[in-house]
């Protein structure tokens, strides 16, 4: 396509097109070809229609010279002189002056089309002298206006603004027409049907949103503008890289009188680059240069400008842009917003006291916006830590504007911030307030949840219950009905309504199975099942506590265990399950305790404490008593030695003395007397007072040792 710029075509494009086809479309006399070269030989009028012959092939000089020897007060010799001033000598004035005075001789005149041709021709003049006001009433008297005519009064249009009316057969002129009026899709086609690229061609790429298209144009052109144009078009296609080059090669190409939007647009492919210095940069100095045509897009540079220092931690320049962000608002409700968002940058800046003094003197109006900054200031008192002071101020929103929206979410935020501060009582409360104040509210869904878990943190089970079950029938499918129902499952346990929690539990396994078995609800669907059978509640809830600690496996888990193998022993039916689990984590601990000379991988809060030594004490006397019961009477003594040593290593004489006291018996009943004299001494050595140490010669025959 043909690159072509605006300003080309109204300057010289135009104006070569106009006069260069300005031929008389009419032969006044027939052509004659002179016999002699000699002009003097000639007649006046053979002269004349040499002129005329000379003219229609372009030979203006030659046509210059017959027109002197032809009748100077002959109409038609006046015309094509003044058609020379214009092709000739590009002397519009000139022609005008030679066709006024015949104006009144024109008009009387039965020449064949004489009267459209002068018209016309006169004006070309009026245009090329931009007599624009004069052009309407001389392009009025053509009866059959030719598209000479019709560019030159389109451009009389074109010029006044008044696009609508340019003619559709003025090639450029209308396609640029089209533009201004924001026909963009018919400009594009009629720019394409000439095949010429320029900057409107550009521009009508660019507002139907082709910005790929605009681009390639674009950079076709020679118009001044191209690159930022260029520019543009690559900020809407997001390639920042590419935009920010195009600006920078605007601003290096045009160092003074250029637009200063570049910069804004810069500094916004810097901002998404995260180029944050060079942002703020380019902000500044646009919000600095702009003129008052572009206020709004300042105080949008001052808020990009503050945005840019904070990803800088430069809180100082923040604070200041923010500053400026207000003072350059436009109306109030900018204004408004500008003090929010200032407010922001000091509470991001975590200057609380500037923010607070700049939001102060809305608190006390009586309107939305008041509420708003009411709302704004207790956030800012929470991010404080000033959690009276935030209450209190939404506190003050509910009373004072309660028909507003802040109000109903002060209610909600209340209930927030006292349970970030694991207040459950009072957060309880506050929640409780918002589902009787606003039941069908924005905020209903997370208000009965959190109620529902605080009251459970709380112990009010009861009312748990009933919070949660109020969000499943209100709120079925919602983003809380895994949590509702999982709290419900604690509450129902709590108040040992195993019936319910089971059901619950079965539920939650059914109707989100992957959540369920992350949390572990299988298993405790089958600790359900065995209290709903009659399993001791204290069993149940140790065995989930001891799972729950990765059983055998670690020091709490272990403990743990102990104290379930205690458990099960206190009935007759669970003692296989005692003698077991005992078994079990006894191995474990005797690995646990002597791991300086094993290797084993332990965890780094595990340790050979008091509490291990304790607890593997009561697992080996345990296991001895099994033993013991059922004649394993040699190993039943080895385990009582065993858990007298752990015992002492834990300074529980008292159970050692015991152990050392069952060993010996054990020894006896094994017929291994030797052995259990042995033990008595041990006894008797390590604990002379103890009881045990009284009457252990009794059982091993060795009192008149």
């Amino acid at each position: 396509m043909m690159v072509i710029t605006v300003m080309t075509v109204m300057k010289k494009t135009m104006k070569r097109f106009l006069f260069s086809i300005i031929i008389l479309n009419f032969c006044i006399f027939p052509l004659i070809a002179a016999d002699s070269d000699e002009l003097n030989t000639l007649s006046p009028n053979a002269c004349l229609r040499r002129a005329i012959e000379q003219y229609n092939v372009q030979d203006y000089k030659g046509a210059e010279e017959f027109l002197n020897h032809s009748d100077p007060k002959n109409l038609v010799v006046v015309f094509y002189k003044a058609k020379l001033q214009l092709d000739l000598y590009n002397a519009p004035a000139e022609a005008e002056k030679l066709l006024l005075p015949v104006e009144g001789e024109i008009k009387k005149s039965t020449i064949p089309n004489i009267r459209d041709a002068y018209y016309s021709v006169l004006l070309q003049c009026k245009f090329q002298q931009e007599k624009w006001n004069e052009m309407p009433s001389v392009y009025g008297k053509i009866k059959a206006p030719d598209s000479t005519a019709d560019y030159a009064i389109s451009a009389y249009y074109y010029n006044r603004g008044d696009y609508a009316k340019v003619k559709n057969n003025t090639g450029i002129l209308y396609a640029s027409a089209l533009s201004r009026l924001e026909h963009y899709e018919a400009a594009c086609n009629e720019y394409e049907k000439l095949n010429i690229i320029n900057a409107d061609y550009v521009r009508s790429l660019f507002a139907l949103g082709r910005y790929e298209k605009a681009y390639e144009a674009g950079r076709q052109t020679e118009d001044e503008q191209k690159d930022y144009i260029c520019g543009l078009c690559q900020v809407n296609l997001e390639k920042w890289s590419l935009a920010k080059n195009h600006f920078t090669q605007y601003i290096k190409d045009h160092k003074s009188n250029f637009n200063t939007l570049c910069f804004f647009y810069k500094g916004y492919c810097e901002y998404n680059l995260e180029e944050f210095k060079d942002a703020y940069a380019s902000f500044v100095r646009f919000a600095l240069e702009a003129d008052e045509s572009q206020r709004a897009k300042v105080r949008l540079s001052y808020e990009y400008a503050a945005k840019a220092a904070l990803q800088c931690s430069d809180y100082d320049n923040a604070a200041i842009q923010a500053e400026n962000i207000v003072k350059n608002a436009l109306t109030a409700e900018e204004k408004q917003k500008s003090v929010l968002f200032a407010a922001g940058i000091y509470s991001d800046a975590q200057k609380y006291e500037r923010a607070l003094n700049l939001l102060k003197p809305y608190t006390t109006q009586k309107n939305d916006f008041a509420a708003e900054v009411l709302f704004f200031c207790a956030r800012i008192y929470e991010s404080m830590g000033d959690t009276a002071q935030a209450d209190t101020t939404y506190q003050k929103i509910i009373k004072d504007f309660s028909r507003s929206g802040f109000a109903e979410e002060a209610v909600y935020k209340s209930g927030e911030l006292y349970y970030s501060q694991l207040n459950y009582a009072l957060a309880l409360n506050r929640f409780n307030s918002y589902i009787y104040k606003y039941a069908h509210g924005k905020y209903a869904l997370n208000a009965l949840y959190y109620a529902g878990e605080c009251a459970l943190k709380t112990g009010d089970n009861e009312r748990a219950v009933l919070f949660c079950n109020t969000l499943l029938s209100k709120y079925e499918n919602s983003s809380f009905a895994y949590g509702a129902r999982k709290n419900l499952l604690e509450a129902y346990i709590k108040l040992e309504d195993y019936a319910q929690a089971y059901a619950t539990a079965k539920e939650l396994l059914k109707l989100f199975p992957e959540q369920a078995a992350a949390d572990s609800i299988g298993k405790k669907t089958l600790q359900l099942e065995q209290l709903l059978n009659g399993t001791d509640k204290r069993i149940v809830e140790k065995l989930a506590e001891y799972e729950a600690n990765n059983k055998a496996e670690t020091l709490k888990g272990r403990l743990c265990g102990t104290e379930l193998v205690q458990l099960y022993a206190q009935s007759q039916t669970t003692q296989k399950e005692a003698f077991a689990l005992a078994q079990e984590i006894f191995a474990k601990q005797e690995v646990s305790i002597n791991r300086e000379t094993v290797e084993i991988q332990v965890t780094a809060d595990e340790n050979t404490s008091v509490d291990e030594r304790e607890a593997a004490a009561q697992n080996a006397e345990f296991i001895a008593d099994y033993r013991r019961k059922n004649d394993e009477n040699r190993v039943a003594a080895a385990l009582y030695l065993k858990a007298a040593e752990y015992y002492r290593s834990a300074e529980n004489g008292e159970k050692s003395a015991i152990c050392l006291y069952g060993a010996a018996e054990a020894f006896v009943a094994a017929d291994m007397t030797a052995d259990a004299r042995e033990t008595a001494r041990l006894l008797k050595k390590l604990y002379p007072e103890s009881r045990q140490a009284q009457r252990i010669d009794r059982i091993t025959g060795a009192d008149g040792d």
